[in-house]
């Protein structure tokens, strides 16, 4: 049986989120006609279109606790998720981020990739385009996607925050938009690959700072759980990411991909 996926995926190592999008995700509207696109099937046509939120609540906060590779630490946190809450949009949407700052020091929060034309004050690097969010204020920041499409990231822009504070932007094309290839995805799956470590992320930052070499990584993560290959024990196991679909890529098949066998993942 073939089951075709469109992905998104992100990747996020050492501080550096790394982030690669499939294309446009979004189809036209159901009953519209299929002559939209050149050649393509009826299934070709998504049944529905979802409709996505244009004001988000972000909460920071750093009393959430995380268990991984039997080890449990306090973190800092946007609504207690790690990785954050994934913003949905389309191209040409304005959205409204209530960002309020329940942690003991400042924050500021970057929206990477989004262009923000005249609209700085809401891009977020701290004492650049703005001064940081103080302990328990709060601060709009309006986010202007002109002409993007695909996927993008958000991230605290304050020391080494940014390893705990982030997430994942999705923009698809307006609404309308015919799907551009022949095969439509029977679904679609955000991967937001991460660094973990034992220790409090501000020791490493502090480490740099000293000119000293920064610990590595205890572990990566898949959408904030360890990988099974780190489930040596009850504890690990209950805090990895376990597969459930085998994924065959197609070397060179930019466009889209068919899968073959899927009970177990696999990523190349």
């Amino acid at each position: 049986m073939a089951l075709n996926i469109g992905f998104l995926g992100l990747i996020f190592l050492n501080g550096l989120l790394l982030c690669m999008a499939q294309g446009p995700l979004i189809p036209v509207p159901a009953g519209a006609p299929t002559s939209a696109i050149a050649g393509a099937p009826t299934s070709a046509i998504a049944p529905a279109v979802p409709v996505f939120p244009l004001e988000y609540d972000f909460v920071v906060n750093n009393d959430t606790s995380f268990t991984r590779l039997c080890s449990t630490k306090k973190m800092l946190t946007v609504n207690g998720g790690f990785p954050g809450p994934e913003i949905r949009v389309r191209k040409g949407d304005t959205v409204k981020v209530n960002v309020f700052n329940n942690a003991n020091y400042s924050i500021t929060l970057h929206w990477h990739g989004l262009k923000q034309p005249r609209n700085p004050w809401s891009d977020g690097p701290e004492y650049v385009t703005q001064c940081p969010i103080k302990p328990y204020g709060n601060f709009t920041q309006e986010l202007i996607f002109s002409d993007e499409e695909g996927t993008i990231w958000w991230h605290a822009h304050s020391d080494w925050s940014r390893a705990t504070v982030h997430g994942a932007i999705v923009v698809y094309p307006p609404e309308g938009t015919p799907y551009p290839y022949p095969i439509q995805p029977d679904g679609e799956q955000t991967l937001v690959l991460a660094s973990w470590y034992n220790e409090d992320v501000n020791l490493v930052y502090e480490q740099a700072a000293s000119y000293a070499e920064p610990d590595v990584s205890d572990a990566f993560t898949v959408n904030g759980l360890v990988g099974d290959l780190y489930a040596t024990d009850s504890c690990s196991n209950e805090s990895s990411y376990i597969h459930a679909h085998t994924v065959f890529l197609i070397l060179g098949a930019f466009d889209h991909f068919e899968l073959g066998y899927y009970d177990s993942i696999l990523i190349a």
